[in-house]
């Protein structure tokens, strides 16, 4: 991947963050995704 391909990657990841966020500030959203991504593997490797 050349420098130019990671750089727009990097911009549309950043873009999609934001309109996935919509009004919920920076901060908020990235301990959202947090908890809920820890749930998840919470979920997946806990034994039954």
């Amino acid at each position: 991947m050349s420098e130019e391909q990671r750089r727009q990657l990097q911009q549309q990841l950043w873009n999609i963050a934001n309109t996935l966020r919509g009004k919920m500030g920076a901060d908020e959203f990235r301990d959202y995704i947090l908890i809920r991504h820890n749930c998840q593997n919470k979920k997946r490797f806990t034994p039954p």
